[in-house]
Formats: C-alpha cells, sequence, structure tokens
C-alpha cells in the first residue's frame, strides 16, 4: 500500500481492537476504516455499523478486529475510474470509501463525496427532545435553588453542553420539556436560545416518557430524547442510520464499561469442588445512558393523566414484541452529571 497521511484517519491494523477502532471512527467523517495488515495490505473492511451490532451480543471493547471485520469488501478494481460505473458501486452497496485496487496494488481510497454530490442526511423530522423536568434530588442542596439543568459545570450550565451537542449535530431548534423550577430555566432559555428553543410545560409531573405525549401537535418521524443530566459526543446521523436500518422500534444508547473485580474468583464444578481461582477478572457489560431515539408510533403507548416513566415505556413495547436495540458507544463519549461523584469527575473532564 502506498504510503498517504490522508488515508492515515481511514486505515487500522488487524490486530488492534475493538476500542481503537471505535476511537479512530469517531474523527472519521465517514464512520468505516479500512483494515490492513503488517504488510500494510488490505484484508477488509469496517464500518461503524458493523462494530456496534457485533457488541451488542459480545460487549468486549477489547476484542481483535479480526474477529469481525469484512473480509469480502467491496474494491475497485479497473486501472482508469469510470464515474458512472463507481457511482453504481457507491448507490448498490451504500458505502462511503472503496479502495482503489490494480493488478493487486492498493492505488488509494475513492471517497463517495469526492466524486459525487455529498447526499445530506434529512434532520428536519427528527425532533431533538431534553427532559428536564425532574427535581434532581441527587444533587441536593443545588437542585434546592436552581434546577437540575442550571447548575453549573467548568462555569456553564449542564443543559448548554446538551444545546451545543444538538446544534453539532446539525439541529437549529430545540425542544425542552421542564416541570420542577420551569419559571427559572424558561427565563434562561428564553433568554439565551430565544427562536432556537420550544419549551413545553407539564402540569404535574408525569414521569420521564409520559411527558413526551406534550408534542403529539408535532410532526416527526422519530425523537431523539435525551435526559438533562447526559452529555454526549456522538454522530447523531449514525445514530439515527442504526435505528433504522435495523428497524428499531426503540434504540436507547448504552454505554460500554469494563468492571475489574478486586478479588480472586472461585470457579467450582457440579460437586462444589474447586476448579480453579481467577484472579482479578474483568466484566464487560452495558449501562443505559439516558439517550432514546424513538419512534413516531410510540404516542400511542403513552397514558394520559398517569405517572409513565421509560422504563414502563420499554417494558410494554417488549410485551408487544416490537424490537428494541442498543446502540453501544465509549465511555469517553459520555458524561454523566446526574449524581455528586459523576458530577465531581464531570469538572475533570469536557467533551465539547
Amino acid at each position: 500500500m502506498k504510503k498517504n497521511p490522508k488515508h492515515n484517519k481511514y486505515l487500522i491494523n488487524f490486530k488492534d481492537t475493538i476500542q481503537k477502532a471505535l476511537l479512530k471512527l469517531s474523527k472519521n467523517k465517514y464512520k468505516c476504516l479500512i483494515v490492513i495488515d503488517s504488510q500494510k495490505k488490505i484484508v477488509g473492511t469496517l464500518t461503524d455499523g458493523d462494530i456496534r451490532r457485533y457488541l451488542i451480543n459480545k460487549p468486549q471493547i477489547n476484542t481483535k478486529l479480526i474477529n469481525l471485520i469484512n473480509k469480502n469488501y467491496i474494491s475497485y478494481k479497473k486501472k482508469k475510474i469510470e464515474p458512472k460505473e463507481l457511482k453504481k458501486i457507491f448507490d448498490k452497496y451504500d458505502i462511503p470509501i472503496i479502495p482503489h485496487i490494480y493488478k493487486s496494488k492498493f492505488i488509494k481510497l475513492i471517497f463517495k463525496d469526492k466524486y459525487f454530490e455529498d447526499e445530506k442526511r434529512n434532520l428536519y423530522n427528527i425532533l431533538p427532545v431534553i427532559m428536564a423536568g425532574g427535581k434532581g434530588t441527587r444533587l441536593s442542596p443545588f437542585t434546592d435553588i436552581l434546577p437540575k439543568p442550571l447548575i453549573p459545570l467548568k462555569n456553564k450550565p449542564i443543559i448548554d453542553y446538551i444545546f451545543q451537542f444538538f446544534f453539532k449535530n446539525s439541529f437549529t431548534n430545540i425542544n425542552v420539556i421542564l416541570n420542577y423550577k420551569k419559571d427559572i430555566l424558561k427565563s434562561y432559555l428564553k433568554d439565551k436560545y430565544k427562536d432556537k428553543v420550544n419549551i413545553f410545560e407539564e402540569k404535574k409531573p408525569q414521569g420521564t416518557a409520559a411527558s413526551i405525549k406534550l408534542l403529539k401537535k408535532k410532526k416527526f418521524t422519530e425523537l431523539i430524547v435525551v435526559n438533562c443530566d447526559n452529555i454526549f459526543d456522538i454522530n447523531i446521523s449514525e445514530l439515527l442510520k442504526f435505528h433504522r436500518s435495523e428497524k428499531n422500534f426503540i434504540t436507547i444508547v448504552s454505554v460500554l464499561r469494563e468492571q475489574v473485580i478486586p478479588y480472586g474468583l472461585c470457579k467450582i464444578d457440579r460437586n462444589k469442588k474447586l476448579k480453579k481461582i481467577i484472579e482479578k477478572p474483568k466484566i464487560d457489560f452495558m449501562i443505559n445512558a439516558g439517550m432514546y431515539v424513538l419512534d413516531k408510533s410510540i404516542l400511542k403507548y403513552l397514558p394520559s393523566n398517569k405517572k409513565y416513566d421509560m422504563t414502563n415505556l420499554i417494558e410494554d413495547v417488549l410485551s408487544k414484541k416490537q424490537r428494541i436495540s442498543v446502540y453501544p458507544i465509549l465511555d469517553s463519549h459520555w458524561t454523566d452529571v446526574g449524581e455528586w461523584q459523576e458530577y465531581e469527575k464531570a469538572n475533570n473532564k469536557l467533551l465539547l
């Protein structure tokens, strides 16, 4: 493979881990990687969606890429590039990058939007929603005075980071649901964001899901719902692409975690005899990060005049055999500020 510094951000070694691939993809416009071997020869491709689908069943971020790459990758093998033929390949396989290979030699990477107009994703019918009505009792005594979204993080209110996150993802108008100390928060939002915010007020606490019904007069295909104590640094277009390709009714954004048990784990057989001791084993798992993609028909599940949380909604959707899946992200792309211990950690890092 010819050396080209511009290509480095799209290349990764097959011996690298999922964690490294996700970090590289987070800085990669096309959310696609070309996987190479130690001789710099192409051995396959890997997309953001490939990794996240793998992690749903095996949440192990230190897995080697050789276990999940697409070895039957698509390439362009003619000496001279014919745009019409190239476009057919891009359209047929819906991929953003194709390696150009001629007589088994790598020529260059071909990027779809360099040859053809980049198709922008239509975000006009997607409603971004911030759930900002809770009391935030875990952050008392701050929340005895201020609503949780206005608690300062690095001298800026928490909710400002969430607005920045949506703005960064091309949204220009954000919906916010208020309840606790709503007048203070409403005044702040109207003053700072003016025509960039739509405010909905609960008459009484309805729970983390029932209040979504306040948006019933809005036209939308999906909702992106974020709790006001969670800050993200992810690509919403990729999240939506995953949600739609998986044909999900609900997609839950989840964080990959690795926990080390600080003890020797005793493994026994059926007769309770010791087989071996595993010293300080590592356990991989996923946790709910407080962001959801909800299908437009979700409104029919939401009751009126009844407390109804997101956990109730998920249970009811599952009981109806509707598809719910998770979208795994790295811990470094999420900041939780819902309780004091996490809030103190958040002050030591800034995602946006």
